[in-house]
């Protein structure tokens, strides 16, 4: 059961590297500031909550977050040169019903 939540987890990272990638695009950003944004915005959040919370930071000691987010960036910029569409609300909360 651990292994499955660490792989949803993975996927939630993906997908918020996923939406910075796609704000560093927008914003023209070189690939060395696409890998930032997209690094901050998957791990950020949850790296502020574990300083506030006293807790260990997980992404540590693990190096597959920045394996996820890698691949995450990667991913999207080959899609979005490629010209494939991505709706500008595919990532938003609004958008799930």
């Amino acid at each position: 059961m651990e292994s499955l939540f660490h792989w949803i987890d993975l996927l939630g990272i993906a997908v918020f590297a996923a939406s910075g990638t796609l704000a560093a695009w927008r914003k023209q950003m070189d690939g060395f500031g696409v890998l930032v944004l997209a690094t901050v915005t998957a791990i950020g959040g949850g790296t502020i909550r574990d300083l506030i919370l006293d807790v260990p930071v997980v992404w540590l000691k693990n190096d597959s977050y920045f394996y996820a987010i890698f691949a995450a960036a990667v991913l999207t910029i080959l899609l979005v040169r490629k010209r494939l569409t991505i709706p500008n609300n595919a990532l938003q909360k609004d958008h799930i019903s």
